[in-house]
Order: C-alpha cells, then sequence, then structure tokens
C-alpha cells in the first residue's frame, strides 16, 4: 500500500480528506469540503504544517510508523465536537448533501 486517506470532519457538517503517501512520507492532498459539495478553504496552516512535521519526524522509520504519528497528531478529525458547528453555504440554501464517495462515509 503506497497512499491511505484519512477522513474526518473539521467541524459537522464540513469534512477533511487527507492523503498521505507513506512510501515516501508525505501529504499527497489535503481537502476541506462540505456535505454539500463545496471546496472549502483550510484556514490554519497550523493543521498543515503539523500533518507534515508529524510525516517528517518519522522519516527514517516504517511507513505505517509515520501513519500512526499523523494519527495521533491528527486524532481530532475523528471527533464531531457539540462545540464547533460550521454553517456552509449549502446549508444556508437548503441543499441536498452531495452524492459520491467522499460523501458517503
Amino acid at each position: 500500500m503506497e497512499h491511505i486517506s484519512l477522513c474526518g470532519y473539521a467541524a459537522w457538517p464540513n469534512r477533511i480528506l487527507i492523503t498521505l503517501d507513506l512510501k515516501n512520507k508525505r501529504v499527497v492532498e489535503m481537502r476541506h469540503y462540505s456535505i454539500y459539495g463545496h471546496e472549502l478553504p483550510i484556514y490554519q496552516q497550523s493543521f498543515i504544517d503539523s500533518t507534515v512535521q508529524a510525516l517528517d519526524s518519522k522519516a527514517d522509520e516504517d511507513g505505517f510508523v509515520a501513519l500512526q504519528a499523523v494519527l495521533v497528531e491528527q486524532d481530532g478529525i475523528f471527533r464531531i465536537s457539540k462545540q464547533h458547528v460550521s454553517s456552509p453555504p449549502g446549508r444556508l440554501k437548503r441543499t441536498p448533501p452531495a452524492v459520491g464517495w467522499e460523501y458517503v462515509w
């Protein structure tokens, strides 16, 4: 396995998709999007930086050790916070949720 994607929530109903290259220990892609199909910017550069730093800290290790470091660093994406709720454009317009593998999990 070379690439793996971690899917989680930034704030309900906005999702984060982090695709990692475990062989070369690098971030392939980071997406922040709403369940309504809108791409959203990642406002916190620190989120990206901490993911890259977690991978870099395990540069001499196995890919799964690097993955574990990222999971520890970004474990918040697997929790839906009751305090942080977002209102993306689709929610305000009562748009139905988007369809596709990245929306159905």
